[in-house]
């Protein structure tokens, strides 16, 4: 019920009274919308989910990245999204009544294979008879929850490869003996990074290149 005030006056020769009904609204305001930025998976279902209030009760609607309206309905709405790669970006729920709009926004970040180490070096003789590969391992920022699992690194020459191997990330080092390289061949080496996603691009090829071996000296 309402509130209901009342004046009442009264004197000798009567009373009079009046009734005033005082009605109070509120501006509208998103009270909850997916509250954390998230990694998601394609193929996954994810339920987006906002609810405002306000008197009157405020229109709400959310909003794709691209500006495309999803759902509308009163005070409470959600909508199950289909992940695709392209769902990545800031989706919004606002609110609005006659007194004023309000919005609240949720980053959606889909979930990729990782991007390309870089940095990659060859250390020749870095110790005896051994090659040092070492590379950085790339920043994605899916990262937290898709985290790298492994690293493959290859070398190919000669109609050879001798170097083929998967290492456990967060190593990021591998020695090799020398001696799995054949003397004056040039080797085109890559490394990949691996998540739970899948493979991810190779790095920007190196060569290495084996010197010829040395003439004997003569006698």
């Amino acid at each position: 019920a309402l509130p209901i005030y009342s004046c009442k006056a009264q004197n000798s020769v009567g009373s009079d009274d009046d009734s005033l009904t005082v009605i109070i609204y509120e501006k509208a305001a998103v009270t909850s919308f997916n509250n954390s930025s998230r990694c998601i998976r394609t193929n996954s279902i994810i339920r987006l989910a906002c609810e405002a209030r306000g008197d009157p009760s405020p229109k709400v609607q959310i909003v794709t990245p691209d500006g495309n309206r999803l759902v509308n309905g009163q005070a409470s709405v959600s909508y199950s999204l289909s992940v695709i790669a392209s769902s990545s970006g800031v989706y919004t729920c606002v609110a609005n009544n006659k007194y004023k709009s309000d919005n609240k926004t949720y980053t959606l970040r889909v979930a990729v294979e990782p991007s390309a180490p870089t940095g990659v070096d060859i250390a020749v003789g870095a110790g005896i008879n051994v090659t040092r590969f070492s590379w950085t391992a790339p920043q994605d920022e899916c990262a937290v929850d898709f985290p790298l699992s492994n690293y493959r690194l290859q070398c190919t020459g000669g109609g050879t490869t001798p170097i083929d191997v998967t290492l456990s990330a967060p190593t990021t080092r591998r020695d090799v003996s020398e001696s799995v390289f054949q003397s004056g061949v040039e080797y085109n080496c890559s490394v990949r990074a691996t998540n739970a996603i899948g493979d991810g691009r190779e790095s920007i090829p190196f060569v290495l290149k084996e010197p010829d071996a040395s003439p004997e000296t003569p006698t």
